[in-house]
């Protein structure tokens, strides 16, 4: 895209799935692989940004190895920043809608409703659509209806049916309501949306494993709401469109799951099944079918990690999807994990077999956790891979289901 300003062209570049890479604006270049790491090129001055967040709240930023804690409001604006050593650096305020509030200032971008603040445009750069807090409008019309028997969202420029006070919109396509208890629009502790039977589940294990499905279904809930606009446009569904939230998106593409604390561990429960060579099988969990997850006594409950659950679910979602998951992973992908970081629990099995590598890429994206260091281009187009695909694979998936 290439906009015209005072200062210059400005040049932005997305990749096939809609999601900014790259921004030019004048002289300074900045490069966008993921929202954990930024590269910003000013003339020849070199600025690297890596970003920390619990669950999906932005909590610090280090630039050039310097370190600073991020403050939020309850709508996950950056309200200020704070050094390593706990000293206030700066502050920010904002109106209802958006527009900077008194003389503060931030040291990062990230500031209302946490969007990313272009300030040479004045706009904030809501992934789908620009926004302009002044106008408290959006820039460009939404894609999406969300109930159309509401005529408020007939106005397809508005923000947040001009209530900014209790709802924001993460994607610039749907508004979210938020609210005590809420981090940028994801509960804590995350809900109930998976069964468990069996004997000693925790509830930080069972929170663990919820967490997982929690943000597996917010990554899939905008591919979730295209794809039911889609199928209502198309008259094969007629039910709500109008999701709020990533319980309501899972729970349509996976069907009710269920983990299960199994009594036997990994090679007893394979030997059981007639597999010669499980005698030396060491694996935490299997998915056993469409709707269900063993976890083996070869784990306690304390080991748990909703790494660990998200994996799981991705080897669900290769089910749900007709094996097109593994069936993607051909060529180099197929030859080596570069491109996947083992050191955030993204491997969970290192195995160089289809159906194994395309639960770790699943995991990765669910998690939005990719090599951004040696195997950067690797991570890149495994990431893209799942981008241009999930549209496809959330169709197949809600259909086998509905």
């Amino acid at each position: 895209m290439l906009l015209d300003w005072e200062g210059g062209e400005i040049v932005y570049t997305y990749d096939g799935d809609g999601n900014l890479v790259k921004s030019v604006i004048d002289n300074k270049t900045t490069y966008y692989p993921n929202q954990y790491y930024e590269k910003r090129m000013v003339d020849a001055q070199q600025t690297i940004y890596k970003y920390y967040f619990v669950g999906s709240a932005r909590i610090a930023l280090r630039e050039n190895g310097t370190i600073t804690w991020l403050l939020s409001d309850h709508l996950g604006s950056t309200s200020g920043t704070v050094s390593a050593v706990g000293v206030l650096v700066s502050t920010m305020k904002y109106t209802a809608f958006g527009e900077k509030r008194g003389t503060g200032s931030s040291t990062t971008d990230y500031r209302y409703t946490g969007q990313r603040e272009e300030e040479e445009i004045g706009l904030y750069f809501y992934k789908a659509r620009f926004y302009d807090a002044a106008l408290a409008r959006f820039v460009q019309a939404d894609t999406i209806v969300l109930e159309p028997g509401e005529s408020q969202n007939w106005d397809r420029y508005s923000y947040v049916r001009s209530n900014p006070m209790n709802f924001t919109d993460p994607t610039g396509m749907y508004y979210e309501e938020n609210g005590p208890g809420k981090i940028n629009n994801t509960p804590i502790p995350p809900p109930n949306i998976i069964n468990f039977s069996g004997s000693g589940w925790t509830v930080g294990a069972k929170n663990k494993i919820n967490n997982a499905a929690n943000i597996y279904g917010w990554r899939l809930l905008p591919y979730v709401i295209r794809v039911l606009q889609q199928f209502f446009h198309m008259g094969v569904y007629d039910g709500p469109i109008n999701l709020k939230n990533g319980a309501q998106a899972f729970n349509l593409v996976f069907g009710k799951l269920e983990f299960v604390s199994h009594t036997n561990s990994c090679s007893e429960y394979f030997t059981s099944l007639g597999d010669e060579g499980a005698s030396t099988y060491n694996c935490y969990g299997c998915a056993a079918g469409r709707q269900t997850v063993f976890k083996f006594s070869n784990i306690g409950m304390s080991g748990l990690t909703s790494e660990w659950a998200g994996h799981e679910i991705s080897h669900i979602f290769d089910l749900h999807i007709g094996l097109q998951g593994r069936n993607s992973i051909t060529g180099w992908m197929l030859d080596s994990l570069e491109g996947i970081i083992r050191s955030h629990g993204m491997i969970q099995n290192s195995s160089l077999v289809d159906y194994e590598i395309f639960a770790n890429m699943a995991d990765s994206w669910a998690f939005n956790i990719w090599d951004t260091d040696k195997y950067a281009y690797e991570g890149l187009e495994r990431k893209s891979l799942m981008d241009n695909s999930m549209a496809l694979w959330v169709s197949l998936a809600i259909l086998g289901n509905h």
